[in-house]
């Protein structure tokens, strides 16, 4: 109650965040990931560990490293969304986002400025911003599109998966990761969502996330070409899924793939 008799709205409060991170033997690329969190400022976060049977310390590198609380689980393996669909299980957060170890928050501010944009766009179902991508022998690149039917019919990504923020409402009507995908899952969801439609998206003008994929094999290039051919077709049919592919160099990668296949 204000002076006479005045009645004061209160602040909306921030939403919670749940950040998932699937792990195994992580030990030597985790320690970038848990620094950036531990500098994220004025944000309620909770961070959810699913580890596969991690045998290098991992597990006591975020313990003993991340400022906050944690929360750790085991899983018999490692498949990536897998684990993600168990860390949404478990999450607690309004809004839930997915890092792997290496990947980092740029910005001390990124999971405030975020928190600040559900608040001013009325709780939106997805909020994403840039990344940058670190390749082997390429370029760093940043990855801002918009997002929407057009540009995902053509195999586009708006950005990557570790730069968006679903709310858990969202996810629960959705659906979580279709795991048929080990690579491309989070494209299929992204064409999910835009194909249903009525889900309100707030896109951010600002790049809040790195990350280096100098370690990664070419196999998964090959496979996420095979993967968003197939999530093309399901959603867009034949044709998006063959302009797609011819736009591939499809024997350079089938070449790749058998160079590739037995590693």
């Amino acid at each position: 109650m204000g002076k006479a008799g005045i009645i004061l709205a209160s602040p909306k409060r921030r939403p919670r965040f749940t950040l998932i991170i699937p792990t195994l033997n992580s030990a030597s690329r985790i320690s970038g990931t848990i620094d950036s969190l531990n500098r994220q400022m004025d944000c309620d976060l909770e961070l959810v560990i699913i580890d596969a049977g991690s045998q290098d310390p991992t597990i006591d590198f975020v313990r003993r490293g991340y400022c906050g609380s944690v929360k750790v689980y085991s899983v018999r393996e490692y498949s990536m969304f897998e684990m993600a669909n168990r860390g949404i299980s478990l999450a607690t957060g309004e809004y839930i986002s997915i890092l792997l170890p290496g990947d980092s928050y740029i910005s001390a501010e990124t999971l405030s400025m975020v928190g600040q944009a559900a608040q001013e766009r009325d709780l939106p179902d997805l909020i994403y911003c840039g990344c940058l991508i670190r390749e082997v022998d390429a370029e760093p690149r940043i990855l801002l599109e918009p997002f929407d039917v057009a540009s995902l019919r053509k195999g586009m990504l708006p950005t990557s998966i570790q730069s968006c923020w679903f709310s858990r409402a969202s996810l629960k009507r959705l659906g979580k990761f279709d795991t048929n995908f080990r690579v491309a899952a989070g494209y299929e969801l992204l064409c999910r969502m835009a194909v249903a439609g009525g889900f309100k998206v707030a896109r951010l003008e600002r790049i809040f996330v790195d990350l280096d994929r100098r370690s990664l094999p070419p196999s998964i290039s090959v496979r996420r070409s095979f993967e968003t051919h197939f999530i093309l077709k399901r959603y867009f049919g034949w044709g998006a899924a063959i302009r797609y592919w011819a736009g591939q160099h499809p024997l350079h990668l089938i070449k790749l793939w058998w160079k590739t296949r037995d590693r």
